[in-house]
C-alpha cells in the first residue's frame, strides 16, 4: 500500500464557465488577474488559463445558459488595499467586513454567478 506521506496536492484550480471569453477577461482584467495561456487558439478561444499572484483559474465558454457556478475563497495579502482598488477600478464589490471567523474579506460576482471572496486573516 502506498504511503499518503509519498505524494501531496500542490495546488487546485477552479474551472469556471462564462458564456462569452472576451467579456470574461475584460472582467477578470479589472480585478487584476493576468493572462497565462489560451486554447486551441486566438480565433476559436474556448478556455483560458488565468493568474493572480500565485493562484490560477480557468474561464472555459460554455454555450449553455444552465451554467453551474462556483463559489471560490482567494486568501489574499493587502486586502484592504485591495478592495479599495477594485472600488476605483468600477468593479462592485461587497463592503469589506471583519468577520468573528477571523478573517477581514469581501466579495465580488462575475457576470456569469460565480462568486469570488478575498479574505486575510485579522486579530481583532
Amino acid at each position: 500500500m502506498t504511503d499518503m506521506t509519498d505524494w501531496q496536492a500542490k495546488t487546485v484550480i477552479p474551472t469556471l464557465n462564462v458564456l462569452d471569453i472576451a467579456s470574461a477577461l475584460d472582467f477578470y482584467t479589472r480585478l487584476g488577474f493576468k493572462e497565462d495561456w489560451k486554447y486551441p487558439n486566438e480565433k476559436s478561444v474556448t478556455e483560458v488559463g488565468l493568474c493572480l499572484g500565485d493562484i490560477s483559474v480557468m474561464l472555459s465558454f460554455s454555450e449553455s445558459n444552465n451554467i453551474q457556478k462556483q463559489n471560490v475563497y482567494v486568501i489574499i495579502e493587502n486586502v484592504e488595499s485591495y478592495h479599495e482598488y477594485l472600488k476605483n477600478s468600477l468593479v462592485q464589490v461587497s463592503e469589506l467586513v471583519s468577520s468573528d471567523y477571523g478573517m477581514k474579506d469581501f466579495s465580488v460576482t462575475d457576470p456569469w454567478g460565480n462568486l469570488f471572496t478575498f479574505g486575510e486573516e485579522y486579530k481583532g
